[in-house]
Formats: structure tokens, C-alpha cells, sequence
């Protein structure tokens, strides 16, 4: 069930900026990540609700993901079964490849939602350790790689590969930006130079703005 909200809040924002503006405001439900000993729900942004849930996911699959390298390890230390071993193995990769997949679609959500908007992506970087992007360029690029091994060669597969990949270079473009110092940082030059001819100035590519990928 989680997957297919997720599916379908993608496909709510892909394409609509008004679809975009809606989820980043909106709260989440007032049960959401409430436990028996609290008293009064949680007031939180769903946007903050999902790079949560992207956390927590990501975390899940790196668990399952340790545990099946231990399996793997265990079995080369003794003459166990190999039906039991790749009965365990399949039970490992089915929950190691559940939390990857979720993990992965809120990614591509958060990309979606910061897509030609530098308001959206200041907000979600309040909510994200260390204020980057990298832990889901990283999970994103694991999901691309399956997806290459996997997809279809019919256009819709066809077309989300590259929608996936167009997603992970502008999370990168973004994070390198964001590193760009600005203008204002820079040192400014001595009174006491001698005055010039005014110069052209060149485009200056990096920046934030022209860096931003627009669709």
C-alpha cells in the first residue's frame, strides 16, 4: 500500500507545479508517527513526514542487506543445506528490495517537489542530514542500476529510466551549487585601484541559476 501512495503522489507532482505546491504545504496526518505514549498527536509537514520515512527505509535496507552478507558468510564457515540457505537468502532480498524500492520512491517524490524551485529545495534541505542530497543520489542510483538490469525495452520503462536518471543529475547539480560560494563572498577589490575600461563579463556557469534544471 505504501508503494502505490508513493507511486501515485509521484505521478501527482511530475508534471503539475500546483500539484507540487500543495504537498509541499500540506501537513501530515494527524496519526502519523504518534506512539501509545503520547497524548496529543504530532504536528509535522508531510514533506518532513517523507524524507523521514526515506531515512528510516534506507536504514531497513541496509539492515537486510548486512544480514544477508552474513548469511552468505556463515554458510562458507559450515556445510549447511543450500535449499535452507537460498530459502533464507530470498526471504532477505524480498525485504531488503521492499525498503529499497520505498526508499527510492520518495527520492524520486523529493526530486519531483524540488524541480525549478529553489523555495521548495531550501525547505527540504531543513530536513535532511547534513543538508544535502547524497544519501539519496546514493539509494536513487542503486534503484537506476536495477532498473537498467531489469526494465523493459518498452517506451513507458524506457521513459522512466531516464526521468530517474534526469532526477539523480539535478539532485547532484543542486548539491554542487549549493557549494558555489556566492558573490557577496567574494573579497572586494581595493579602493585605491586604478579606475578601468568597463568590461564585458562572462556567463557564468555553476551558479545556482544556471545549474538548475528547468522542466
Amino acid at each position: 500500500m505504501n508503494i502505490l501512495v508513493l507511486l501515485f503522489l509521484i505521478n501527482l507532482s511530475m508534471y503539475t507545479r500546483a500539484n507540487r505546491t500543495r504537498l509541499m504545504t500540506a501537513h501530515a496526518p494527524d496519526d502519523y508517527g504518534t506512539t501509545a505514549e503520547e497524548d496529543s498527536p504530532r504536528d509535522e509537514m508531510a514533506v518532513q513526514a517523507l524524507v523521514e520515512y526515506f531515512y528510516r527505509q534506507d536504514e531497513l535496507a541496509r539492515y537486510a542487506e548486512k544480514n544477508t552478507d552474513a548469511i552468505l558468510d556463515a554458510k562458507s564457515k559450515k556445510n549447511e543445506d543450500i535449499e535452507e540457505t537460498v530459502t533464507k537468502l530470498l526471504q532477505k532480498a524480498g525485504h531488503h528490495m521492499e525498503h529499497t524500492l520505498m526508499a527510492s520512491y520518495v527520492c524520486l517524490l523529493i526530486g519531483w517537489l524540488v524541480i525549478g524551485s529553489e523555495e521548495n529545495e531550501t525547505t527540504v534541505r531543513t530536513y535532511l542530514r547534513e543538508g544535502n542530497f547524497v544519501m539519496m543520489v546514493s539509494s536513487l542510483e542503486k534503484y537506476y542500476n536495477f532498473l537498467n538490469l531489469t526494465a523493459n525495452s518498452d517506451a513507458l520503462s524506457l521513459q522512466h529510466v531516464r526521468q530517474t536518471k534526469n532526477i539523480i543529475d539535478n539532485l547532484k547539480r543542486l548539491d554542487a551549487a549549493d557549494r558555489v560560494p556566492s558573490s557577496s563572498q567574494q573579497p572586494e577589490a581595493s579602493t585605491s585601484a586604478q579606475p578601468q575600461a568597463p568590461q564585458q563579463q562572462p556567463h557564468r556557469y555553476g551558479s545556482r541559476s544556471s545549474t538548475r534544471a528547468h522542466y
